[in-house]
């Protein structure tokens, strides 16, 4: 399976861009030039969404430290700790399957 494009990214005007391309999703230090990971298009959503994908990478960071600390966190039996129930075992559950989803196997399965 491919790997995605490496991070930081960041999201910015093209500055040749018109309508669909105004705004762009790139490797970090790479405007104005670069390869694209996302066209945004230049509504006021695809700047919204060209900043929430910019930060997918740190964003996919976070919740792999997360689920790697809490991991650590389990008592010999293999369950959490009683301090980590309830909303924090379904924080990294979300944090999983997100994790699954941005980092498929080779088949391409989440």
């Amino acid at each position: 399976m491919a790997q995605h494009t490496p991070g930081p990214w960041e999201a910015g005007r093209n500055p040749k861009g018109v309508c669909s391309n105004e705004w762009v999703v790139r490797p970090r230090g790479e405007f104005p030039h670069g390869a694209w990971v996302a066209d945004c298009g230049y509504s006021d959503e695809g700047i919204a969404n060209a900043h929430l994908i910019a930060a997918a990478p740190d964003l996919l960071g976070a919740l792999k430290l997360i689920s790697a600390m809490l991991e650590g966190d389990k008592g010999t039996s293999g369950t959490y700790y009683p301090k980590f129930t309830g909303t924090l075992i379904e924080a990294v559950t979300i944090a999983r399957k997100a994790i699954a989803a941005a980092e498929p196997d080779a088949e391409g399965r989440s």
